[in-house]
């Protein structure tokens, strides 16, 4: 079973430096386009027997009043197999300059200081938002975990909410803010070989989840969860 295991990361690794290698041609041609960020990150994540599907291979709907709202993230990481969606992590890629406002603040030399408030209200809204629309499917309902994806960086997120507080957004109605809270990492670049190692545990963690198939499970040991409560709010 180890040599299987073995051979399969070998393999995974494998992928990972060949789409590296195409990465690294396309940026000398010009500005690296999203999808190429994101089908990095896809290959990396296999590493950690993650499996990520586009987000836009599954629409997820809420109703919020009387308005149908639809937000579809970049990557979306699903327990499987099993007809009912059941999201482990949500993750939107955001490709821009760092020097940027929409990424301020997510420097190589500022990170351990990182404020999430320093992203433009954009990426934000959009990440708060896909993260929202898949609470109900997620595994650690009424919690979901996230991943904001800058370039090569990652900001991993956890939303957590009161379910009377997701009843009344669905209602359009007005609610307590203090009942709703996010938490979030500095980011990590994976590129970074530090940063890196720092991520890896975290990575083969969430990869081992993933392999599950029942939500009850994730519901029956939220303690799990508790790493990513700890983060910043």
């Amino acid at each position: 079973m180890i040599v299987i295991l073995f051979s399969m990361l070998q393999f995974k690794i494998q992928d990972y430096f060949s789409s590296l290698g195409r990465f690294v041609i396309a940026r000398g041609d010009g500005p690296v386009p999203e999808i190429l960020y994101t089908q990095l990150f896809m290959d990396f994540s296999r590493i950690f027997f993650l499996s990520p599907q586009l987000g836009e291979s599954k629409r997820i709907r809420m109703k919020i009043g009387n308005q149908e709202v639809v937000c579809i993230p970049d990557l979306r990481f699903e327990q499987f197999p099993g007809p009912q969606l059941i999201t482990l992590l949500s993750m939107l890629t955001e490709v821009k300059a760092t020097n940027t406002s929409e990424v301020e603040g997510v420097d190589d030399s500022g990170t351990k200081d990182f404020d999430i408030h320093s992203l433009s209200r954009h990426i934000l809204g959009q990440h708060g938002g896909e993260l929202l629309l898949d609470i109900d499917n997620s595994i650690f309902y009424p919690g979901i975990l996230g991943i904001i994806c800058l370039r090569t960086k990652l900001i991993f997120t956890y939303l957590e909410l009161s379910e009377d507080h997701i009843d009344l957004i669905q209602k359009g109605q007005s609610f307590d803010e203090k009942s709703a809270s996010i938490h979030y990492t500095r980011p990590f670049d994976y590129w970074n070989p530090e940063d890196r190692k720092e991520i890896c545990s975290t990575l083969f963690w969430l990869g081992h989840v993933q392999t599950y198939t029942e939500r009850q499970w994730g519901l029956q040991n939220k303690s799990l969860i508790t790493p990513f409560q700890s983060m910043k709010t």
